[in-house]
């Protein structure tokens, strides 16, 4: 998460295993691959039109 403000980052989340690709999002899923395997995290607050909803992360 990015602040505004101050541009400081902020983690969200920590991956279950190491992000080899990836970073695309689609309906507010952020997806990665690790090997052969392909992870998605639903970013919380995230909606494609305006950057703000109340999704909750799996």
């Amino acid at each position: 998460e990015v602040d505004p403000g101050s541009f400081k980052i902020s983690l969200l989340a920590k991956s279950p295993a190491n992000i080899d690709a990836g970073g695309d999002i689609l309906d507010g899923v952020i997806y990665f691959a690790s090997a052969s395997r392909l992870y998605g995290y639903k970013i919380p607050v995230f909606d494609e039109t305006s950057g703000l909803d109340n999704h909750i992360s799996r």
